[in-house]
């Protein structure tokens, strides 16, 4: 063949090929076709009756039937694809030759071969004339498109019905189409009585009571949700009897519920416990399914420590400060002691419950008033650590915190020998022989150490109970005689005022401990007022003041009077009224201290002389002190209103500078007698002093000659020398005193033991430090007349305190 033949040969053939392609498609989509519309039409028809409600007006029996009768059609219409098979090759020349219209099947002729006379050039020569006619028919080859012929299988036009009918129900269902869509395969199983309505679903998580949490909805209106659950919540999911199924992964504990009194048999609830994370899924029907993806919020341990360093009261019981909290509020606290391995005990530790912390608070350190000052470890090194639980459980605990525990206070040289013999009878493995000769050389004098009868037949009782002690609970026994001894004659020497006050005291505290009746409550506060009335009276007599009225000095140096203790103990009465319990057992601790920390004025005792004059030295500085800075406000305001007018235009009547320079001389003469009397008490001169008489002197000009501006600068630099002064005197007078803050010293596990094993406190010089910054502090704001007034009388009560 030619080269130009054989060309135009290849590119008829190439063309044939696309179009026996093409033949072959459109042979195989009509035969798919005829196949393919019997499911569809099932399709039509089930979503025309879906959308027409049909699902919602059968019962539960009818629908599960229709839903598999139509399941059964939707695949005995599909049997035919059973016979589906792909169209040859001859079928898809001959569907060219068809649709090209060529009388003499030119498509199909491309593909003969020539069979005989091969050899024969006349028949070669025929065959190649031939394969030219066939090649030059090819561009005139068409395929067209599909021909089912759907009327020769659906002469009725069903198809056209079940579209038309399709569209119809889609325009009448409108909005609803999705949900009518879902209501046909939210099927409850049969047995349950079904008004046409769907299924309605309620369900929510119950957080534990503890938490204080409210409850929170679930919403069934999308597919999934996620939500977060304290740990040990339940979830519950309320439903018609048997509408649906619940599953967890991983698997929840369940819990039975009995159904609602108001729908008795009717309603089923399904109760998970979530105790982890799992996902949920409520199940109703075939393919309606809600997924709950459930976070848990893990409950945390509390946490508890001790907020700063203790403060021991003046009668041996000490002032625990400390803090707690939990994610959702502590339930108890409780302080544990455990005695320091040197010593034995026959006795077990104390245990002393604290009061928990509001659930809604700020995190403030809380303030307990802790009596131990009775214990046999009393007086004896001790570690004390904290416990917190909350409403689980669980449990947080503090740094151990060691400190000698404080003891009673005796005065009574026998009283105080017995407390001591009793200790060391718990708390020593040789106590037993201790105590024993203590008694023995006790009661070898009589007219010497127990001259009164009965204290000595007590001792002999003692004797006698120590040489027949043969247990550890013998020696309990003994050690509760000797501490009963010296307790009676410690307080015979108390007066009544005394002990009533006590015994009133502590019955207040117990009602307000126990919740008692408000009634109860304004009874016992009347009693206390009543015998703290007659015990300051009594104190103001010993004091050889003469006057209830007066201020009555504390141990660590502060002044009370009644009116405060009498606004106290109304306060008391006003928080157990509203409920606020906490508050008043705090209030009442304090109340506590008070007394406790409150000079007695005993015979012989009573304030010391030289601390009673610099306490009221210091009081005059401190009155020095807020009269200069009360004169240094009236300076500013005076001097701010005459800046105001211009000098032509000042009022007649307002005043000058002069008239208060009489004023500021008095207050530099008070300094002058107060630097007099520190030199008496032996309180070493101080250079700020005189620098703060000097400014008041150059203030006095000022004034004298009408400059206001040079007063104020002057009156300034006086308050911030006698601020160094007078805190320069504080430290001398405690160095002479040997006194220090009232803060006792307690340490870290690992850390320094008190240095004074019998009442706790601690003069150190960081403790003392600490506390003139603060004063300092203070006065530094008192000093700035650029405050309000209300503030500045605030820093003004808190330097009193």
């Amino acid at each position: 063949m030619p080269q130009e033949e054989h060309k135009n040969h290849e590119r008829a053939l190439a063309r044939l090929n696309r179009l026996a392609g093409l033949a072959w498609l459109a042979l195989f989509s009509e035969r798919l076709w005829r196949r393919l519309w019997p499911p569809v039409g099932m399709v039509l028809l089930f979503l025309s009756l879906s959308w027409l409600g049909l699902w919602q007006m059968v019962g539960n029996t009818a629908h599960l039937i229709g839903l598999i009768l139509f399941a059964l059609g939707f695949l005995y219409s599909c049997r035919s694809f059973l016979s589906l098979r792909r169209p040859a090759l001859d079928e898809a020349l001959q569907r060219v030759d068809r649709d090209s219209g060529l009388p003499h099947g030119d498509a199909a002729a491309m593909n003969d071969r020539l069979a005989l006379g091969r050899e024969n050039a006349v028949a070669r020569g025929l065959w190649i004339l031939h394969r030219k006619r066939v090649v030059a028919t090819v561009p005139k080859m068409r395929v067209g498109f599909p021909e089912p012929d759907m009327p020769r299988y659906d002469r009725y036009a069903i198809r056209s019905g079940l579209v038309l009918l399709a569209v119809a129900s889609a325009f009448i269902a409108g909005p609803d189409k999705d949900e009518r869509l879902a209501t046909a395969f939210t099927v409850r199983m049969p047995g349950v009585g079904n008004n046409g309505n769907t299924i309605a679903m309620s369900g929510w998580i119950n957080p534990p009571g503890y938490t204080g949490l409210p409850p929170q909805a679930i919403s069934f209106a999308t597919p999934s949700q996620n939500l977060r659950a304290p740990v040990g919540a339940t979830l519950v999911i309320r439903t018609a009897r048997d509408a649906v199924s619940v599953s967890a992964t991983p698997a929840l504990p369940r819990k039975d519920a009995a159904p609602a009194s108001a729908t008795e048999g009717t309603l089923d609830e399904h109760i998970l416990t979530l105790d982890r994370d799992a996902e949920i899924t409520v199940s109703s029907g075939f393919f309606s399914k809600h997924k709950l993806a459930v976070a848990i919020i893990p409950d945390v341990p509390p946490t508890v420590a001790v907020k700063g360093d203790i403060v021991v009261n003046q009668r041996g019981s000490f002032v625990l400060p400390y803090g707690a909290s939990d994610d959702y509020g502590v339930t108890d606290i409780t302080a544990s002691f455990a005695l320091d391995p040197a010593y034995r005990s026959l006795v077990p530790a104390p245990d002393m419950p604290l009061a928990p912390p509001p659930r809604t608070g700020g995190g403030e350190a809380m303030r307990r008033t802790i009596d131990l000052a009775e214990h046999p470890w009393a007086g004896l090194p001790v570690t004390m650590t904290l416990t917190a639980r909350d409403a689980i459980g669980q449990q947080g605990r503090s740094e151990p915190l060691r400190f000698v525990l404080p003891q009673r206070p005796f005065t009574v040289p026998l009283a105080q020998a017995l407390a001591e013999l009793r200790r060391r009878l718990i708390t020593e493995t040789d106590g037993q022989k201790v105590v024993a000769s203590a008694i023995d050389g006790l009661m070898t004098a009589p007219e010497l150490f127990t001259p009164e009868a009965g204290v000595y037949l007590g001792l002999r009782q003692a004797r006698l109970l120590v040489r027949t002690a043969k247990t550890n609970q013998n020696l309990i026994a003994l050690s509760e005689w000797l501490w009963a001894m010296a307790v009676k004659i410690e307080d015979g020497t108390l007066s009544g005022a005394e002990r009533d006050l006590k015994a009133a005291r502590e019955k207040l505290q117990d009602a307000i401990a126990r919740n008692a009746d408000p009634k109860e409550i304004a009874q016992l506060t009347q009693d206390m007022r009543e015998a703290m009335n007659r015990y300051l009276q009594e104190l103001a007599q010993r004091m050889q003041q003469g006057d209830k009225n007066a201020e009555t000095p504390l141990a660590d140096g502060r002044m009370v009077s009644p009116d405060q203790l009498t606004q106290m103990l109304d306060r008391i009465e006003e928080l157990m009224r509203q409920g606020r319990t906490a508050e008043a057992q705090q209030m009442m601790d304090e109340l506590r201290n008070i007394f406790e920390n409150m000079q007695t004025a005993r015979p012989n005792g009573g304030m010391d002389p030289m601390m009673k004059e610099m306490m009221e030295a210091m009081n005059q500085a401190d009155s020095l002190l807020s009269q200069q800075q009360k004169l240094r406000d009236e300076t500013y305001e005076r001097n701010r209103q005459r800046l105001m007018y211009p000098d032509e235009k000042k009022p007649e009547d307002m005043p000058g500078m002069a008239d208060m320079e009489p004023r500021q001389k008095s207050l530099r003469e008070s300094l002058e007698a107060l630097k007099r009397q520190g030199r008496k008490l032996g309180i070493a001169p101080d250079s700020n002093l005189d620098d703060a008489e000097q400014a008041m002197r150059e203030a006095e000009e000022a004034l004298n000659a009408d400059d206001g501006s040079e007063a104020i600068e002057a009156q300034g630099r006086a308050i911030e020398a006698l601020q160094k002064g007078a805190k320069n005197m504080m430290q001398q007078a405690q160095n002479m005193l040997g006194t220090g803050a009232p803060m006792a010293g307690g340490t870290r596990e690992g850390g320094t033991q008190n240095p004074n094993p019998f009442n706790g406190k601690a003069n150190t010089k960081d403790v003392r430090d600490r506390l003139q910054e603060l004063i300092e502090t203070l006065r530094q704001k008192l000093a700035d007349p650029s405050r309000p007034k209300d503030e500045l009388d605030y820093f003004d009560r808190l330097l009193r305190q």
